[in-house]
């Protein structure tokens, strides 16, 4: 495939627009589904502005999972009407980015994080939980902090785009999302405002796409439907289903699940493989690009491959037990151990950061899980046979290779 033949760029951009459009569709049909109200966030408002932060509080993972995505479906919905209008109003073609989007991912996505971070930490944390609180609250003060907060939150955004096409109006959506933010980090506290304005952030830029995977996508998602449809038969024949992960997200606290080893197995293989299917029909790029070492150096990356969960479960393992000096409870410190695990991964794409955080995660709090529930021996069995069955598709990469080359 060439430039003769096609416009890679434009290729891009489409399959980045369908990243982006299925992203939206899944959380909004997510929300539809489970009961989601988004005006409840808003009839909460005076409440909200006139009594005190949300008591962080240990949830569920399913809970806070159904939280977050229910408040990003508000940030999307609000986020996309802005941007249609104001494109209408002061045209499409006068909308310029000061700078390439995929320089954003050259150093890696750890600049990214921070900024999000530093953003809920300032203008949420600090301005409205601790300075607001300092101040003595009250409708006058809460008001005036946010209208501050997020005034400062808003601006430096205006640099997103390019020198005379810089208007005020084009910083409104960073302006209303900061406000919801606020409303969300008021009503809920800050992890949930944070993971809310993170993923939010991944849907926007699942557009910024590096790899040109058609034929990738296709093989994989094939390879990943046959050996979801194999595990599900095996599961059934088990007479073990999904539910019997219900515990690890419904509770919260972690329990140990009356699961053999090898029933976790076919349990993992079968939630890989719908996440599998998932991230290639949204066209999502892999994670983790550069597969050149199973070309160049194939013995050594069979070695890596069949190390890596060794290393994996300790790495687990040894966290697990530092934590342990804070006195954490193991569903906390499981939490702290996806966290970084997860900023330690580079994609090179926002494509590649959206499938992380939207496949890759939740299989890494199940690893972790099984790292923290069963012994090192089963552990480590478990999490190198699921990963044995991902290694089809990390070849086809490999060896395919980046058709946009």
């Amino acid at each position: 495939m060439n430039k003769s033949y096609f416009d890679l760029d434009k290729l891009h951009l489409s399959l980045g627009r369908w990243s982006y459009i299925c992203l939206i569709a899944s959380i909004f049909l997510f929300s539809l589904f489970t009961g989601f109200k988004p005006v409840s966030l808003f009839t909460d408002l005076p409440g909200l502005l006139t009594g005190s932060v949300a008591i962080e509080s240990q949830r569920a993972v399913l809970e806070t999972i159904t939280i977050v995505l229910h408040q990003t479906a508000i940030l999307l919905a609000v986020g996309l009407t802005l941007l249609i209008i104001i494109r209408r109003v002061v045209g499409a073609e006068n909308i310029k980015a000061a700078f390439d989007p995929m320089k954003l991912f050259e150093k890696g996505p750890r600049l990214i994080y921070l900024s999000v971070f530093l953003e809920e930490l300032i203008f949420r944390q600090i301005l409205i939980g601790w300075v607001r609180t300092f101040l003595g609250g009250g409708l006058l003060i809460t008001v005036l902090l946010i209208l501050i907060g997020n005034a400062l939150f808003a601006l430096p955004h205006i640099l997103n785009h390019a020198e005379g096409h810089r208007k005020p109006i084009l910083i409104l959506p960073q302006l209303m999302l900061g406000l919801i933010l606020t409303f969300i980090f008021l009503e809920y506290g800050f992890w949930v405002a944070l993971l809310a304005h993170l993923t939010y952030d991944f849907v926007l830029f699942s557009v910024i796409k590096l790899q040109l995977s058609i034929v990738e996508d296709v093989i994989s998602g094939a390879y990943w439907l046959i050996i979801g449809v194999a595990a599900y038969l095996i599961l059934s024949s088990m007479g073990v289903g999904l539910t019997t992960l219900s515990p690890w997200v419904t509770n919260t606290t972690l329990t140990t699940l009356s699961l053999s080893p090898w029933q976790m197995i076919t349990l993992l293989i079968f939630i890989s493989a719908v996440f599998g299917v998932i991230a290639n029909l949204f066209a999502l790029d892999e994670p983790s690009p550069d597969m050149s070492i199973f070309r160049e150096h194939p013995g050594a990356a069979v070695i890596g491959l069949l190390i890596a969960p060794l290393v994996y479960v300790f790495i687990i393992i040894g966290l697990s037990w530092l934590l342990g000096v804070f006195h954490l409870d193991p569903y906390s410190k499981a939490i702290l151990i996806v966290l970084i695990v997860f900023i330690t991964a580079s994609p090179k794409s926002g494509s590649g950061m959206a499938n992380l955080w939207f496949t890759g995660t939740p299989i890494t709090f199940l690893y972790v899980f099984v790292a923290l529930t069963f012994s090192f021996v089963n552990a480590a069995m478990i999490i190198f046979t699921v990963m044995l069955a991902s290694i089809f598709p990390i070849m086809i990469n490999a060896y395919l290779g980046d058709l946009s080359k």
